[in-house]
């Protein structure tokens, strides 16, 4: 993830001509991205979501079965278990942004 990291904060570095030194955060607030440290626990919780109301059997069992690391990721974003079962896509990126902006 480190790697990862580090190529996207390059990239913007690079977009927006900005030494090495220099912190990519607001840049990316601005710009409406999210660091890679705060996009991957989104994509994860949104893709439990999907998990847990699919119709197939294997899959809402899975996301049963992994219910309470989830659950412990959402409370780290300030999410109640409740919150991330019924919030919409957009209600999630919204409260991660809201994370990330307190973050600045």
């Amino acid at each position: 993830m480190k790697r990862v990291e580090v190529a996207w904060n390059n990239a913007f570095r690079k977009i927006f001509n900005s030494h090495w030194y220099e912190s990519v955060k607001p840049l990316q607030f601005y710009c409406g991205c999210f660091p890679v440290s705060i996009m991957l626990p989104m994509r994860k919780l949104l893709l439990w979501r999907k998990m847990l109301c699919s119709e197939n059997a294997v899959l809402c069992l899975l996301a049963k079965y992994c219910k309470d690391s989830i659950f412990a990721l959402a409370a780290k974003y300030r999410f109640s278990p409740h919150d991330v079962l019924i919030s919409s896509v957009t209600c999630v990126k919204q409260r991660l942004c809201n994370y990330f902006s307190d973050l600045l």
